[in-house]
């Protein structure tokens, strides 16, 4: 496993990099939560220049895989029953994309019963488009079993372990490391912020009773009910990993769209031709 993070017992100052605990993220309001903190270190290190610091939510990846990558796949599943029933249709005479008609489903079935000739093919249809009607969460699941879903989420895992999933930093985990997922996810989209006065305490750690409702509402903190909460720094991550994190998050800002060369294949054509030209003249 790589060497991310400091491993140090106690953290006597917060810097760009530091692991926060008891934060908060969307879509994950019952999860656990941390926090990496993104603020440059010459603003934390002159704390005149800025009155914010900000982070970016971590997760244990159980809770992105229950909800992010469930999502992906329902979808995913979801899309491919529509196109297979589409091409079903289609082959029997129904045109293009016939289900996304908005006709009722009782008129599909009718046109559906009219066209498609093979009993076989028939009850598979009727079979497919109620569950694609209903898009029970228990049909879903029953897709798992499917080689073709769990493709799917192989080459979801590996587009987030690899980093092409530019939503997400895939890390190691600093606590529980002998767990069969000793990984955590960072939202590199989900952008959290504290007060100054209230990330400096986070060195030295500070209870949920210690601050003021104010501090509640003006800081991304988790609350509990009973006001048990203890804030500090747990871990903190080490160069050039930071940095790397950085970088990734920093992609989802930084890109620009421009038009598109119009007929990329003739002008990579004629490119070709008259570079023959140029070089075998």
């Amino acid at each position: 496993m790589r060497k991310i993070f400091s491993n140090k017992i106690y953290h006597s100052n917060i810097d760009q990099g530091s692991i926060i605990n008891n934060c908060i993220a969307e879509d994950y309001p019952h999860s656990a939560v941390w926090g990496c903190i993104i603020t440059p270190r010459c603003d934390l290190a002159h704390q005149g220049k800025v009155s914010t610091v900000h982070y970016l939510p971590i997760i244990n990846i159980e809770d992105w895989i229950r909800n992010e990558a469930y999502n992906i796949l329902k979808k995913q599943w979801a899309n491919a029953l529509e196109k297979k029933l589409n091409t079903i249709l289609k082959d029997a005479g129904s045109g293009d994309c016939f289900l996304n008609k908005n006709l009722p489903s009782e008129d599909i079935l009718t046109v559906a019963r009219t066209l498609i000739k093979k009993k076989a093919v028939l009850k598979s249809f009727e079979t497919d488009f109620s569950i694609y009607l209903k898009q029970t969460d228990n049909d879903f699941k029953q897709s798992l079993t499917q080689k073709q879903q769990q493709g799917n989420l192989k080459n979801l895992i590996k587009d987030l372990v690899k980093g092409n999933n530019h939503a997400f930093y895939f890390i190691e985990s600093w606590d529980n490391p002998t767990e069969s997922l000793p990984y955590k996810v960072i939202l590199l989209r989900d952008i959290r912020r504290l007060r100054l006065k209230i990330a400096l305490k986070f060195a030295s750690g500070f209870l949920e009773e210690d601050i003021s409702q104010e501090d509640i509402i003006y800081n991304d903190l988790a609350t509990s009910g009973d006001c048990s909460n203890l804030y500090c720094i747990i871990e903190q991550i080490k160069s050039p990993f930071i940095e790397h994190i950085l970088q990734a998050f920093s992609y989802n800002f930084c890109r620009i769209g421009v038009e598109d060369i119009n007929n990329i294949e003739n002008v990579a054509d004629n490119i070709v031709n008259q570079s023959l030209k140029i070089l075998l003249s």
